[in-house]
């Protein structure tokens, strides 16, 4: 299969809630796992891995995270069960303005 490599560097701001650095290597054919090299307030301490999905070469990622030695419980608002991931998913026109209650608290783009 023909397809691309990277090398992924990734930190990922979730507003009030804080950030999740994530690094490895990145490949466009496949499911690929990155790990979770570190995080801050609600994700301190945090270790584990990242599955990124590859949907719509290079616009579209879908990341589901697998999370370990977290110190403080997480918010209900990052436990809800993700929606499936496919092509055709798109971000609410809220969420895409950042609009209050549509983001984490505080999310800026």
């Amino acid at each position: 299969m023909k397809g691309d490599r990277y090398e992924a560097i990734y930190r990922f701001h979730l507003g009030d809630y804080g950030q999740i650095s994530v690094h490895g290597a990145y490949v466009t054919t496949e499911d690929t796992y990155l790990s979770v090299t570190g995080g801050t307030w609600v994700f301190a301490g945090a270790y584990g891995q990242v599955k990124l999905q590859q949907l719509v070469f290079p616009f579209k990622l879908f990341y589901t995270f697998y999370l370990q030695g977290l110190s403080a419980d997480l918010p209900s608002e990052l436990l809800v069960t993700p929606v499936p991931s496919s092509p055709a998913v798109e971000a609410s026109p809220a969420a895409k303005a950042a609009q209050p209650g549509a983001t984490s608290p505080n999310y800026t783009d």
